[in-house]
């Protein structure tokens, strides 16, 4: 079942991009997709949550994670029409704590896009049954910047890139 078909159909099981570290040293984090939406946001919004999972690096980062983390689903025809929202984490929730398992419960869903806008005749959002999801989070206490930019689609989800734009020359 195509990508737009999924969230018109309202089945489909939720994409999950490979886990991957924030930066070096940094919190591991996996990203999911539900195309047509969970809980309240179901038929109406994509929604996309954060999953924090155990890493080598977990003695040494500060909990609970309470840094806000920018979605942008990209736009593929032009490069200024993208869809942004920023989530902030409740650092009240077992989910940002310290992972004591494997990982934490999902986060709570941010509602990012509307259905609406996905299942339009001419999407701009999904081509070829693939869209991008750019994932930035700045880190307020220094000049970090952590973006990484994900290719979801239903046969496979994959980094494209996990970088510090302020270490590229």
């Amino acid at each position: 079942m195509s990508t737009s078909a999924q969230a018109q159909s309202g089945n489909g099981t939720p994409i999950e991009s490979p886990m991957f570290y924030a930066s070096k040293p940094g919190y591991k984090i996996q990203v999911v997709l539900h195309l047509n939406g969970e809980r309240d946001a179901k038929g109406t919004h994509m929604t996309v949550s954060l999953n924090l999972f155990k890493g080598e690096y977990d003695d040494i980062l500060t909990w609970p994670f309470n840094i806000p983390v920018a979605f942008c689903l990209l736009n593929q025809s032009r490069t200024d029409l993208h869809i942004v929202d920023q989530f902030f984490p409740d650092p009240e929730s077992n989910s940002f704590k310290r992972p004591i398992s494997e990982k934490n419960d999902r986060s709570d869903k941010l509602k990012l896009c509307p259905l609406t806008i996905l299942t339009a005749g001419e999407n701009c959002y999904i081509k070829n049954d693939t869209m991008f999801i750019k994932i930035v989070s700045t880190f307020f206490k220094s000049t970090h910047i952590f973006e990484s930019v994900i290719l979801l689609s239903n046969t496979k989800s994959i980094p494209l890139s996990c970088a510090d734009p302020a270490k590229q020359s």
